[in-house]
């Protein structure tokens, strides 16, 4: 379109002067009619006639007006489809993408939106929202946190992003969203909006919270058990254990707190017996599916039983728990009534 408007450009002088000239034949003819006949051709081939020439270059002058003219509002009708075209395809980009997105003046007005952000705020079309504020959405119980944020990074002229933050639905529900946000800058860089976007993560942030109850009831019940308790990964990283470990083994807090398994085993080896024989059993353990009961004796006397179970999927060991229990009174009980009854045997 626009090769064809240049050409048109150059050949504009050509088609302005024949219809200049066209245009001087018409009224020449209209002229002779009302003149002598030999008026219009005297004028015709007398060089020096001034009607002839003003009516030539009246002709020519209001048709390159004319024609100019079309052309300038042929090239802005141009220029504003194309506007029109590049808009649609822009909104068809943001209403195809999956995430909500919307962008604000400097006053926290609405000026634009894609089809999903307009859906959330139970508008039927993003035009509906233009003009509108926050205040004026379901979600005007989040307005003013909503506004305090648009405030920082309109100040700030810093990204927020992938912060999470509610939501009032217009059927009152409450949801959770990812927002990002960033400033919109001028050519001089000064900032006159800002645009978002943001995800719903309503089922995320449920199965989080769902995860969390698992964990602490997990840990509530680990905590209720009177023996140590350490389950450590693959990795050799402590993921779990129990006050009553630590209290078992004399185990610092700010050990603890590192999760390392190696640690654990480095700190705990001068309580035991036989040292050797612990590492060479735990490092056998760790890689096998096989479980393990025996029992540990240590330097000052006292006993714990061991049990360890495997933790796998399919093929892949993924870890190892461990649980501990003092029995030292225990195994005094059982050698005294041993004796007794060998005592009562001789």
């Amino acid at each position: 379109m626009l090769r064809f408007l240049n050409k048109l450009v150059d050949n504009v002088i050509w088609i302005s002067l024949f219809c200049g000239l066209l245009f001087w034949v018409m009224d020449s003819l209209i002229h002779s009619a009302i003149y002598p006949r030999g008026t219009f051709w005297e004028q015709l081939v007398d060089p020096d006639s001034e009607l002839i020439w003003m009516r030539i270059m009246v002709g020519f002058i209001t048709v390159l007006a004319g024609s100019v003219m079309q052309l300038i509002i042929n090239r802005r009708k141009v220029a504003e489809i194309e506007a029109e075209k590049a808009r649609n395809f822009l909104q068809l980009v943001l209403d195809t993408i999956p995430v909500r997105v919307f962008w604000k003046d400097a006053e926290g007005y609405f000026l634009g939106c894609n089809k999903l952000f307009a859906e959330d705020a139970g508008k039927k079309s993003p035009k509906e929202l233009i003009g509108k504020t926050d205040f004026d959405m379901g979600w005007k119980d989040q307005a003013e946190m909503y506004r305090n944020d648009d405030k920082k990074v309109f100040k700030s002229k810093q990204v927020r992003l992938n912060y999470e933050e509610p939501q009032t639905t217009p059927d009152g529900r409450r949801i959770w969203l990812n927002t990002s946000k960033v400033p919109l800058t001028d050519h001089g860089g000064n900032t006159i909006g800002i645009l978002g976007t943001y995800e719903e993560i309503t089922n995320r942030k449920r199965a989080e919270e769902v995860l969390q109850e698992r964990e602490l009831l997990l840990h509530t019940t680990i905590e209720s058990i009177g023996d140590g308790i350490l389950i450590v990964d693959e990795k050799g990283r402590v993921k779990i254990s129990n006050s009553r470990f630590a209290e078992m083994w004399h185990i610092p807090r700010e050990i603890i707190e590192e999760g390392n398994d190696d640690r654990l085993i480095e700190f705990v080896l001068d309580q035991l017996s036989d040292p050797s024989e612990f590492v060479d059993k735990v490092n056998t353990l760790y890689n096998t599916k096989e479980p393990c009961h025996d029992f540990l004796h240590f330097k000052d006397g006292r006993i714990f039983e061991r049990r360890s179970l495997a933790l796998y999927r399919g093929n892949k060991i993924l870890g190892r728990i461990w649980s501990f229990r003092d029995v030292t009174n225990q195994e005094d009980t059982n050698q005294g009534v041993n004796s007794f009854v060998a005592l009562r045997k001789e």
